[in-house]
């Protein structure tokens, strides 16, 4: 399953059997509420990284582990089992991002944005070094990209004053 994000919700796409319908419209009634007008806003930011998580890595390498890799022209060889424990662990950080958003963690809110960045600088080293393929830089860029937006949204400003 992918998705993007235009200026008003997150559009899916639906690419594979893992995901019902059903499931994308909570999602996507869910994603247009109020609560989620503010780009501004660091819970909004931490809800989407969260959500992202959930949903593509997490449940997408949980359910349907083959196809995603693939899709990301990612290697497993024959152990599944691993990639569907990393989907796991994906669908659980995921689960946390979203709570420290939903119950206002605001210590841990810089805590993402390390970890984040954290996470894609090891994702490049990895590509560096010749450990995965070139999509990896993918999964890199959106890590660093909701860091940024979670940091941008920490950040003073005239519309967000702190």
């Amino acid at each position: 399953m992918g998705f993007y994000i235009d200026q008003t919700s997150i559009q899916f796409i639906y690419l594979g059997p893992a995901c019902r319908p059903a499931d994308l419209l909570i999602v996507s009634k869910l994603l247009k509420s109020p609560q989620f007008a503010d780009m501004r806003s660091t819970a909004n930011s931490l809800y989407v990284f969260g959500l992202y998580l959930m949903l593509i890595p997490g449940f997408g390498l949980m359910c349907c582990p083959k196809t995603l890799l693939d899709l990301f022209q990612l290697e497993s060889g024959d152990q599944l089992w691993l990639a569907r424990l990393v989907g796991l662990l994906a669908f659980c950080i995921g689960i946390f991002e979203w709570n420290i958003a939903r119950h206002s963690i605001v210590p841990l809110y810089k805590v993402t944005v390390y970890l984040r960045y954290g996470a894609a600088i090891f994702m490049v080293a990895m590509w560096i070094t010749n450990e995965v393929g070139i999509m990896i830089l993918g999964f890199a860029l959106i890590d660093a990209l909701g860091a940024t937006w979670t940091l941008w949204t920490l950040s003073p400003s005239p519309a967000n004053p702190k």
